[in-house]
């Protein structure tokens, strides 16, 4: 199963702070593009990107950080940044040489937006990102009322011409459940998606379960939190990696 590193920005900087090893806490690398060439050095083979101002400010502010990291690495940058446009997808991938742009879940009901960048881009560099309580769709800004079962939504982006799907969860609570095996499960087996999982990875015994369920469309999991708290024994590795880092560039 593929690990796919995440890297936040938010103000310019890297969001998350490293904890655990000594001489490192509150001092995470700032730079993007420092952080990118760090995971590249651990063997990452692809790197999620996520532009927290564009999504909260509705407009891409980033681009050139974004930029930054995927000529800092030679391998597969994917990118989140809130895309409401044709426009606006169109100009990451023409500006910041990204390889893969990844639709929220807001804009997953819109079937015919999501048809067009497929039908310029193709499905392997358009991914829709599904944000899950429990077996229901978050849609930012709705009443839970209107949340649709995952499995509906699943199958219209198939229909759409969708691929690939990245389903998160939408808790974002270091206390929150385990990975939905039973759901996951379904979706793979039902959809035909290919699915990556994203936040419901926490501690090795998640990772040791989803590789348990053996289903060939559930390929790859986005860490985050995971990686920076030293949720995973091979990240005292990256921590003497990290610390280096920060005392040559001395990142404060």
């Amino acid at each position: 199963m593929l690990i796919i590193p995440a890297i936040h920005i938010s103000g310019g900087l890297c969001l998350y702070t490293a904890n655990g090893e000594a001489g490192t806490e509150g001092k995470y690398p700032c730079d993007p593009a420092a952080l990118a060439k760090l995971w590249r050095v651990e063997n990452a083979k692809s790197l999620h990107v996520v532009d927290l101002d564009s999504i909260r400010e509705g407009r891409q502010i980033r681009r050139p950080l974004v930029r930054a990291v995927v000529e800092a690495v030679d391998i597969p940058v994917q990118l989140a940044a809130g895309f409401r446009t044709l426009e606006e997808v169109h100009r990451v991938f023409r500006d910041c040489g990204i390889y893969r742009a990844v639709i929220g879940s807001e804009m997953a009901g819109d079937s015919g937006f999501i048809a067009s960048l497929i039908g310029i881009y193709g499905p392997r560099r358009i991914v829709v990102a599904l944000d899950a309580e429990g077996e229901r769709l978050v849609l930012r800004g709705r009443q839970r009322e209107t949340w649709p079962p995952l499995e509906d939504v699943a199958g219209r982006l198939r229909e759409a011409g969708v691929q690939r799907i990245v389903l998160g969860d939408a808790s974002a609570s270091p206390h929150a459940s385990a990975p939905p095996l039973d759901l996951l499960r379904r979706l793979a087996d039902n959809s035909g998606l290919s699915i990556t999982v994203r936040g419901f990875v926490r501690a090795y015994p998640d990772l040791k379960n989803l590789q348990d369920l053996r289903p060939r469309k559930i390929d790859s999991i986005i860490l985050d939190e995971a990686l920076y708290s030293n949720a995973f024994p091979c990240q005292k590795i990256w921590r003497l990696a990290e610390k280096a880092l920060i005392e040559r560039h001395r990142l404060y």
